[in-house]
Order: structure tokens, then sequence, then C-alpha cells
């Protein structure tokens, strides 16, 4: 049970900024990110690795305390049981992925945001 930290980088040839928690595993807390500094409310969300029959959820929260599911732009939740990749709004002051249940280890989540 360990306390994920994010990297962030910004790529020279784009203007897109990424930030990466990698090697999550159940019981591990993602440290959350302010997204302050991208120009734009949607953002891209991309879940890899072994998620066993675990759940990742994307979580959005304003006060770092109460932590709710990530929306994509239709509405729908940002929840999911095997690799993928979603839109997501970026309307929360603060994000992070959380993964519970099953056997997953070393699932990773990157956030894209251009602008």
């Amino acid at each position: 049970m360990a306390v994920i930290p994010f990297t962030r980088s910004e790529p020279s040839d784009s203007k897109a900024k990424i930030v990466k928690w990698l090697a999550i595993t159940n019981g591990d807390t993602a440290a959350p990110f302010i997204p302050v500094e991208f120009d734009t409310a949607i953002a891209s969300v991309q879940i890899s690795g072994t998620l066993g029959s675990a759940t990742l959820t994307f979580q959005q929260s304003n006060d770092g305390t109460n932590w709710f599911t990530a929306k994509t732009p239709a509405g729908d939740d940002v929840t999911t049981t095997v690799a993928g990749m979603f839109e997501i709004s970026l309307s929360g002051l603060y994000v992070r992925p959380s993964i519970s249940g099953g056997s997953g280890s070393s699932v990773n989540v990157i956030l894209v945001a251009r602008g």
C-alpha cells in the first residue's frame, strides 16, 4: 500500500501536457494532480497493464478529501476493468486514478491534455 506519485512532461514537439501514474496496484493511493495549467477542459486518459479483475476508476475532487467518479463529456463514468482510453472532463480541482478489488498489478494511467 503505497502512495504512487505522478510524473509530468511536456514533449517539445507538441503542445501536449502528460501526467503519468505508473505501476499502481490494488491498495495503492495515487497522488492527486491539480490540472490548473491545462488550457482545456477535456483530456484523454489511457489505462494499460494488468488489471486482473480489478476496477480502475478515474476520480475528481474539489477539496482533495471527497472523491467522485470522473465523467466523460457524454456523462458516462470513467471506470473500467480492462485496458482502454477515455475522454474526460477536467472540471474538478484535483484528479487521480483509483484501483480497487481483484488482482490488478502494474496498472499504468496516462493523462494527456493539449493546449
